[in-house]
């Protein structure tokens, strides 16, 4: 939950996530998964949820940091976990943006989206504390 909340506060302050935040929650995450004897979870989460978010980076629906944070992401979490935090997050703030687009209200550009749009890394914020939480409620009355 820190590092997507520390994602989110410097994309909310700057529109923009630093490459030593994304690759250091990379590094730290891959390691952690090293020492835990779970890095091909990690690695493959890694590659799974950054090759997704490769594709509305490059669509310009969101940035490159925010693809390195969702690549982060899945190096924490896991493949399907990842997909299901991004994904939470894409539909809280990229597709509102793709409904404008499809309603030809606006282009959907990065550039248009940042000026009256949420950052993606809140929404990838909001995904970790949605998925926390239905693991949390899943734990305590399935448990």
């Amino acid at each position: 939950f820190g590092f997507s909340l520390g994602a989110a506060a410097f994309d909310v302050r700057t529109r923009h996530i630093p490459n030593a935040w994304n690759l250091g929650g990379l590094a730290i995450f891959l390691l952690w998964h090293a020492w835990t004897g779970t890095l091909w979870v990690s690695v493959l989460g890694a590659v799974a949820v950054g090759t997704i978010w490769l594709i509305p980076a490059l669509l310009g629906w969101s940035g490159v940091g925010d693809m390195k944070m969702a690549a982060a992401l899945g190096a924490a979490l896991g493949a399907v976990p990842g997909i299901l935090v991004t994904g939470i997050g894409f539909w809280w703030l990229v597709a509102p943006g793709v409904r404008r687009l499809a309603y030809g209200l606006g282009p959907g550009t990065l550039e248009a989206e940042r000026a009256r749009g949420i950052p993606v890394a809140v929404g990838f914020c909001l995904g970790v504390i949605t998925l926390g939480s239905v693991w949390l409620l899943m734990a305590r009355f399935l448990g």
